[in-house]
């Protein structure tokens, strides 16, 4: 899996999930409200902090030479985000839909692999 996927490969996969992510979401705020059963403040910034991210991450994969230092900062945001997900399964575990703790758990599990993965790269 690691010679499958190159620095830049994992930087573009990361910038355009979470711009899909924070696009869906922002379109799709109130209905996803209900759906998850979760607050659409808490899912509307969510969104904001995807697309604002998925900013950093594309221009990073756009550049030919990735700085280990902006390349780690990313690690970390990915890391932070990934936590952040777990602790809202966790807030809201008991009411949060299936979906919405699904959702959250999927997103946790996606940005702390990219994470995982991103690092091992710049090692």
């Amino acid at each position: 899996m690691d010679k499958l996927f190159s620095l830049k490969k994992l930087l573009w996969i990361d910038g355009i999930a979470a711009l899909l992510a924070g696009t869906i979401v922002i379109i799709f705020c109130h209905w996803l409200s209900v759906f998850f059963n979760l607050p659409q403040n808490l899912l509307r910034t969510l969104a904001i902090i995807s697309l604002v991210y998925s900013l950093y991450s594309t221009n990073l994969a756009r550049r030919q030479i990735h700085s280990r230092k902006l390349v780690y900062i990313l690690v970390i945001a990915n890391a932070m985000y990934a936590l952040l997900a777990l602790c809202i399964v966790v807030y809201y575990f008991s009411t949060a839909t299936v979906y919405g703790t699904a959702y959250f758990l999927a997103e946790a599990i996606l940005i702390g692999a990219l994470a995982y993965l991103e690092w091992r790269k710049i090692k």
